[in-house]
């Protein structure tokens, strides 16, 4: 039976998604909670398979990619690629470095791209258990972040967003 992940680890996969390295102590501080919460939630998160791995993108790793759609995966060495899409028309993208297009000249190629870059959205991921740090009321749309003092926080609104940062400025001049 899938769980239902809880705050602080829904919290702190946001932050492992912008930085796989931080570590236990600052996310914690980041999220508000205890080095000991914080280190449990990342126990539960790897083991029950919702952290699948820890990946680290290199600058050269994002420029002169290609794009391929294939009919089928056969002949294809897992080495050559950096990842795969199964489609629901029952075709496969191949995504790869732009030098490794001439290992793949056996595939039936239903089309190919060149990618000049790739880049990587700022997307907070899929959420389903965080509450406004305003309010408290759950958020059922994406959340709207702020950022104060190093710390992060969501809120439902453009009025709880307002009215949260009035909270910190004040809290931060007392």
């Amino acid at each position: 039976m899938k769980r239902n992940l809880s705050e602080i680890e829904e919290r702190l996969l946001v932050l492992l998604r912008k930085n796989s390295r931080i570590s236990i102590q600052d996310a914690a501080k980041e999220i508000n909670a205890s080095r000991v919460t914080v280190a449990k939630a990342m126990e539960s998160l790897i083991q029950d398979g919702k952290i699948i791995n820890f990946t680290v993108t290199v600058r050269d790793d994002l420029s002169n990619i290609a794009i391929l759609v294939v009919e089928n995966m056969d002949g294809v060495h897992m080495d050559d690629i950096i990842e795969y899409f199964s489609l629901l028309d029952g075709t496969f993208m191949l995504i790869t470095y732009y030098e490794n297009l001439l290992k793949f000249a056996d595939l039936k190629i239903k089309d190919i791209r060149i990618a000049r870059m790739r880049n990587m959205g700022e997307s907070l991921g899929r959420m389903q258990n965080i509450h406004c740090d305003y309010c408290d009321k759950l958020i059922s749309d994406n959340p709207r972040k702020v950022v104060f003092n190093n710390k992060v926080y969501y809120t439902c609104c453009p009025t709880c967003e307002k009215n949260l940062r009035g909270r910190l400025r004040k809290l931060q001049v007392e």
